[in-house]
């Protein structure tokens, strides 16, 4: 039985692992054999908490093919592939540019998270405008979750203070978890904090 998390996680898997499995047989296409090189780029939350256990599964599938994944910001993996030194790349952000195609995988939310003990940790709703003055820690400027928090944020009139600038979800996630504040993280990033009640 798995729980609405793991059902969520399950989903992506199964629709990243298709991916890959697409990509081994086009590497083993051109190779005539289950041999090649599976180079790709993901950004920092697909790279962390959705990839390792797929790429797990596919290596074990397709042992003959050697897996490169370098981890970058949606922007920066994004550079890669129009400059061609990534073939390819999986990010949770949106990207657009005119000479790359997009193609929509799976679906995650960014969810405001706070140390149990935080003000904000006991409500069941928070209105925008009541984040206004609350100091977030954030990820780095050329980060796609973080742009697209800020233009959310921004729509609604509201640009809280920077408390301080992480670069990746697990160091917004572990600051949370330490008491220093609170941050917007990928849904995928915290399937186990909220299992667990630590968030």
């Amino acid at each position: 039985h798995l729980t609405p998390e793991g059902k969520a996680l399950f989903e992506y898997t199964l629709r990243v692992f298709n991916l890959l499995d697409e990509a081994a047989r086009s590497v083993a296409a051109t190779q005539r054999a289950e041999r090649g090189l599976l180079r790709m780029g993901a950004s920092p939350t697909v790279g962390a908490y959705l990839l390792p256990r797929v790429l797990g599964e596919f290596k074990h599938q397709h042992p003959g093919v050697e897996i490169d994944i370098a981890i970058g910001t949606s922007t920066n993996i994004a550079a890669d592939v129009v400059a061609e030194r990534l073939p390819l790349g999986l990010v949770e952000a949106p990207v657009s540019h005119q000479e790359l195609i997009g193609e929509p995988i799976a679906e995650d939310e960014m969810v405001l998270v706070a140390p149990p003990d935080h003000a904000l940790a006991r409500r069941l709703e928070v209105e925008p405008r009541e984040l206004a003055e609350v100091p977030l820690l954030r990820r780095e400027a050329r980060s796609g979750t973080r742009a697209l928090v800020d233009m959310a944020l921004q729509r609604v009139g509201v640009n809280p203070p920077t408390l301080m600038e992480l670069g990746s979800p697990e160091a917004l996630k572990h600051a949370v978890l330490s008491g220093v504040g609170v941050a917007w993280v990928p849904g995928l990033s915290i399937v186990r904090e909220l299992a667990v009640h630590d968030l």
